[in-house]
């Protein structure tokens, strides 16, 4: 099957039936956000997108300091995918823990959600000065209701679980604004046997409309728009789908299946004759294990386009008074930013994972803030020179009146003095 016919998204249709239970659900919450590249006593006059030195880069040192000044215990780990850009830290907090269990359940009388596990992860990429908190939630016998409560609570409620960590590494004060979050929900088992997560979504239409839109009133929503909303989905295998929306991702991948374990018994042979080897590790793409996935591979990008796309706003073109330095630097590094730009669309991975990114970058808007910000850079590009024009002709008047009062001076001489 070519390229272009594989990347197309399902279409369904659907039929509603009997109330959904998850039996076993995880949902994380990644925080995303910058750490500046200036001290406190310096003006802000540089953008956090312009092209970094090496040293530059974030430390190892800088942040074990940084997390031990703030009280902050954490332990070291390393991803199998070993990346020399980036640190990875296990957070523990007994505080946040209780927050989390705290956090009420809607179908169950309003008592704490039944969490099974709770998991905090620090990864911080040191080249491009990136914060990654994930909040990770294992979840059992929960409902649609009660994962929408848990977005909507951690949304409104977020300062409490990031402020610590966000005020320890950034060196600044809380500021709502300065931290991006997406949303990983994964539905692991449910209450009813027999169900392929197709099937799923095409008898609870509804339900997965509201998670995936963060919808309370999703029973309220006609029958045709739901399925108008989530009509498009990607998978390449009947145990595993995935639902993306804005900054919300669900996944469905039914590891409890028999298709499932023979699925990975069978892919494990395979690659064990291609690769020679016995220890292939199968993909795993539970949020406990997300470094390097499509889903923070789009949630970093996403971050880094509306943040570019806030900062060129506010010292590019709403404030008329820029600094020239930052212009001068800005127009010295454009090809270079271009370049990082256009990284940020590219996919270089096989045919699947390609389609997958494609699929969760445009559920992300992420070719939309990529456009916006492109029509923008032509614009500082032109101001810049503008500028330097306008420089120009004042130093060129500037040293014109100087000539002129320098020539007069010299008659004033030759005339009283000589």
């Amino acid at each position: 099957m070519d390229k272009e016919n594989r990347c197309e998204y399902g279409k369904i249709e659907f039929e509603q039936k009997d109330k959904l239970v998850f039996n076993e659900a995880r949902i994380c919450f990644l925080n995303i956000f910058g750490i500046p590249n200036y001290s406190k006593t310096e003006p802000l006059v540089r953008l956090d997108f312009l092209p970094l030195d090496q040293k530059e880069y974030l430390s190892k040192e800088q942040i074990i300091n940084a997390l031990n000044k703030s009280q902050i215990k954490f332990n070291e780990y390393h991803r199998n995918e070993n990346n020399q850009n980036r640190y990875d830290f296990f957070i523990e907090d007994k505080q946040l823990e209780k927050w989390v269990k705290s956090i009420p359940s809607i179908s169950n009388n309003n008592v704490p959600i039944s969490v099974k596990a709770i998991e905090f992860t620090l990864s911080i990429l040191k080249d491009l000065r990136i914060v990654l908190f994930y909040v990770n939630i294992l979840l059992q016998d929960t409902t649609p209701d009660d994962l929408i409560l848990i977005q909507q609570y951690y949304s409104t409620h977020k300062k409490e679980v990031v402020e610590k960590i966000y005020t320890s590494l950034s060196g600044y004060k809380y500021r709502e604004e300065k931290i991006y979050f997406t949303i990983l929900s994964e539905v692991l088992n449910v209450n009813l046997k027999n169900q392929t997560p197709l099937e799923l979504i095409e008898h609870y239409p509804k339900e997965f409309y509201g998670m995936l839109t963060n919808d309370e009133g999703w029973r309220q929503v006609p029958q045709k728009w739901a399925m108008e909303r989530i009509k498009s989905y990607w998978g390449t295998r009947t145990y595993l789908l995935f639902l993306a929306l804005g900054r919300r991702t669900i996944i469905l991948k039914f590891g409890h299946t028999e298709e499932y374990k023979r699925s990975v018994e069978y892919e494990t042979r395979f690659k064990n004759l291609v690769y020679r080897t016995d220890s292939i590790p199968m993909v795993d793409i539970s949020p406990s294990n997300l470094a390097g996935t499509p889903f923070e591979y789009s949630s970093i990008n996403n971050f880094i386009l509306r943040e570019m796309n806030n900062q060129v706003d506010l010292y590019f073109i709403k404030d008329v008074k820029v600094n020239f330095a930052l212009l001068y630097k800005f127009w010295r590094n454009r090809d270079i930013i271009n370049s990082k730009l256009e990284k940020l669309l590219d996919v270089n991975e096989g045919i699947e994972l390609e389609c997958l990114k494609n699929y969760i970058k445009e559920a992300m808007n992420i070719p939309y803030e990529y456009n916006k910000l492109k029509e923008k850079l032509p614009l500082i590009e032109s101001t810049f020179i503008t500028r330097t024009k306008l420089y120009t002709d004042r130093f060129l008047y500037g040293f014109s009146i100087f000539n002129l009062v320098l020539a007069l001076y010299n008659v004033y001489r030759s005339v009283f003095f000589n």
